[in-house]
């Protein structure tokens, strides 16, 4: 989540609601993708939709509870998991 709060702060994505609290993953990677959305086009662009990529597919594939609920995952499928982040916090890396 910090990778995620942190790339969406570096383009000024809201993280937080009125109150403080930090929104949920979904709601600011879809706060990110205007974000991104409203880019020119350009190999940064490009770059930053490969990170949101990355944020979208571990998100939906191993995150979200509601989709995935009391999944267990064997060890080929954990070190799928670990990859998908591994990738998303690399290219988030090459953002900042």
């Amino acid at each position: 989540e910090i990778g995620v709060r942190v790339l969406a702060a570096r383009l000024d994505a809201t993280v937080q609601n009125s109150s403080g609290e930090f929104l949920s993953w979904g709601v600011i990677s879809s706060n990110l993708k205007s974000k991104i959305d409203g880019m020119p086009a350009s190999p940064a662009k490009d770059d930053w939709q490969d990170a949101f990529a990355f944020l979208v597919s571990a998100n939906r594939g191993w995150r979200t509870k509601t989709a995935h609920p009391e999944r267990v995952y064997t060890e080929e499928q954990a070190l799928s998991t670990l990859m998908a982040s591994k990738s998303f916090m690399n290219s988030a890396l090459a953002l900042l």
